[in-house]
């Protein structure tokens, strides 16, 4: 999957069930100016402690390069529990939150 094609992503979501986090940081450690509105990455699972630790160091030393600060969140469950009438999206389509007939700047983009 790749980010360049994602430029006002502002929230990534990644599922467990993939092991999508490794790919992401490569890409984004291989291009500072990838994902410029990116703001943070949530990731649903509890991984052991090193695999944190390290993916927390990549995802800093990544932002100290660009010169971001994109947040690398580990949880449980999905921390925006918004209503689902406001999301139009497929699984592996962006996701956006829509009001009305009109979209605001943020993407979504859930695996």
């Amino acid at each position: 999957m790749p980010l360049s094609t994602y430029k006002l992503l502002e929230t990534l979501q990644l599922d467990s069930q993939y092991n999508w986090l490794g790919l992401i940081l490569s890409q984004l450690e291989g291009d500072s100016h990838l994902c410029p509105a990116l703001k943070s990455i949530e990731v649903c699972d509890k991984p052991d402690g090193d695999y944190e630790l390290a993916s927390h160091e990549r995802m800093t030393n990544r932002n100290l390069a660009a010169g971001s600060n994109i947040k690398l969140i580990f949880v449980e469950m999905w921390l925006r529990q918004t209503p689902a009438h406001f999301y139009k999206c497929t699984k592996g389509m962006p996701c956006r939150i829509a009001y009305g007939n009109s979209w605001p700047v943020q993407e979504k983009y859930r695996f």
